[in-house]
């Protein structure tokens, strides 16, 4: 529940800049887990079509979809799942209706409608539960086109209600809650998240252009072109059908990358970054070599900035939970952009750009001058006694 200090990129008056921030993760992760609810919703049921609203105030978060819904049927439990929970818990959540199963019990869930080839996010699994837990108020509210099922729950999930009424003919789900603030030490939602949030709709916009995405009743219109150029105006990039890489000047002298991966913000890099990084170093230092005859990949790399979205990626692999790690192998990497860029001409691109190529030289021809003066100063002059070499004057 503390509040973390990270550099990263987020929304600034219609540009995006990285830059260093302190939010509580964990605050953030409640309001994440409804939207990715919302956003599976339409992935799967809609061929990634649909609306996603997002309201965020001072005191409480809205977040609805016009998916399907969640559907308003009770839970049949398997046998190992009868097994695996107490017989207290496996009547409670028998004879609970799924919505209310998704958003009050503390059931190892699913979003419901398994399938292979997977590019969901999330599922209405435990963490919408924590949503409901660390909110003072929660109300859940879908319909699934025969029944409309409403869950409300007060005070930490200590107590809770579920009423199922007819279809009102929209289906969809909406969520709203009252964050707990005395927990996470707040007193409200602060401007910081309200940019996460922004940031992240932005994000999802350009990943899912079929979905309308809209932030305090205001609709987000964004494409490939217009959100690479916010993050610098030298930007070079390339698109193609499965998403875009753009490579900018860093004024760091650290590699920085920023990935989305089907909707999901790769915080970490991974594979992906490493394959695609490769790609584009490898040929520049190869012709920047011929002119700079020890320059080295690090010193490329570490002069700019990646900016990788993939869309409709099959089966991504993690290394954790938290999902801030692609670990697909360079050969699902290769295999996924299927010679979809033709790196060859994007390197040429990006070469032609002095405002990316310049800092690259002149930061190797500035070490390469440090690292010449430290080769001098190893070299220390002998000094010669006279005394041991010539004899006095008068023998």
């Amino acid at each position: 529940m503390d509040p973390i200090q990270q550099d990263m990129f987020i929304i600034s008056e219609d540009k995006i800049e990285h830059k260093n921030i302190t939010f509580i993760p964990a605050f953030r992760k409640i309001i994440d887990e409804i939207l990715d609810n919302a956003l599976d919703a339409l992935i799967e049921h809609r061929s990634s079509e649909g609306t996603i609203k997002v309201e965020m105030n001072d005191e409480n978060i809205i977040i609805s979809d016009d998916g399907p819904g969640i559907p308003v049927i009770k839970k049949v439990l398997s046998e190992s799942e009868i097994k695996s929970l107490p017989k207290e818990e496996a009547t409670k959540v028998a004879n609970s209706y799924i919505p209310e199963i998704a958003w009050t019990r503390l059931f190892s869930g699913s979003n419901f409608q398994d399938s292979e080839n997977k590019t969901t996010i999330g599922s209405h699994g435990l963490g919408s539960k924590c949503t409901s837990i660390f909110s003072t108020k929660f109300i859940g509210k879908t319909d699934d086109g025969k029944h409309s099922c409403t869950v409300k729950s007060l005070n930490n999930l200590e107590k809770s209600t579920c009423k199922v009424e007819a279809s009102s003919g929209n289906t969809g789900t909406t969520v709203e809650f009252y964050p707990d603030f005395e927990k996470f030490k707040l007193s409200k939602v602060e401007q910081v998240y309200k940019e996460l949030m922004y940031q992240r709709l932005l994000c999802l916009a350009v990943t899912f252009p079929k979905i309308k995405f809209s932030f305090n009743k205001k609709r987000i219109v964004v494409n490939d072109k217009k959100f690479l150029k916010m993050f610098n105006e030298h930007i070079e990039y390339v698109t193609f059908d499965k998403g875009f890489i753009g490579v900018l000047p860093n004024s760091y002298d650290e590699f920085n990358f920023f990935t989305y991966v089907n909707g999901m913000h790769m915080s970490r890099g991974g594979s992906h970054i490493d394959y695609i990084s490769n790609q584009i170093v490898m040929p520049i230092r190869d012709k920047l070599s011929h002119k700079y005859k020890t320059i080295k990949p690090a010193d490329i790399k570490n002069k700019f900035t990646l900016v990788v979205f993939l869309r409709d990626f099959i089966n991504p692999k993690f290394d954790s939970q938290t999902k801030e790690t692609l670990t697909n192998n360079p050969s699902e990497i290769s295999t996924y952009l299927n010679n979809s860029i033709d790196f060859d001409k994007f390197t040429k691109q990006i070469l032609k750009n002095e405002a990316i190529i310049n800092p690259i030289i002149e930061t190797f021809k500035i070490k390469e001058e440090l690292k010449a003066r430290q080769e001098l100063k190893k070299v220390k002059k002998v000094k010669v006694k006279s005394d041991k070499y010539m004899s006095p004057i008068g023998e």
